[in-house]
């Protein structure tokens, strides 16, 4: 096991460092390179973060986009604010979202969005079945998708799809509001 932690230190925020332009942001850019063969469990506070060429990946983020490209293996995402977006991976997605759009694209296997606070989701080009279990507001739209679309619970917003080759399961009210 591999473990790295960064830490930036805070700053004291004094008048004097106001007077010199200090900024009160203080930022990392950080880049790491691992086997594929091995799976990735990241914990992320704020800011943008971005996965590609990994294995499995795990990814618990406060706040901030998130990007992920052909990752190898399962991803597990629980985000509390921020955009998401994923294309190409080779293996089951997993998403809680508090707020920000979900962009999934080209996933072999399943993609389950257990809840999603706001914000649209936009999903293509899945081999297995596309569920999203609790959304709060914002669209829902979805294209290509290999096994079934189940939409368990759905607060507002439009839903679309088109290309679904197995079952759509979606609330009653969104029945008037769907495409082929």
């Amino acid at each position: 096991m591999v473990f790295i932690k960064a830490d930036i230190p805070d700053q004291n925020g004094s008048l004097w460092d106001a007077a010199r332009g200090n900024n009160r942001y203080r930022g990392l850019d950080l880049v790491i390179e691992v086997p594929v063969s091995l799976p990735l469990e990241v914990g992320d506070g704020s800011g943008e973060a971005t996965f590609v060429n990994t294995g499995a990946l795990s990814l618990s983020d406060g706040s901030g986009e998130i990007e992920i490209r052909m990752a190898k293996g399962n991803v597990r995402i629980n985000d509390g604010s921020g955009a998401i977006d994923i294309d190409g991976v080779e293996g089951n997605v997993r998403i809680h979202d508090g707020s920000g759009e979900i962009r999934a694209r080209n996933v072999t296997g399943d993609v389950v969005v257990d809840t999603d606070g706001s914000g649209d989701i936009n999903v293509a080009g899945i081999g297995g079945t596309m569920r999203v279990g609790n959304d709060g507001s914002g669209s829902i739209d979805v294209d290509r998708v290999a096994g079934n679309f189940v939409v368990d619970n759905d607060g507002g917003g439009s839903i679309t799809y088109a290309t679904v080759k197995g079952n759509v399961e979606i609330p009653d009210k969104e029945r008037g509001r769907r495409r082929r």
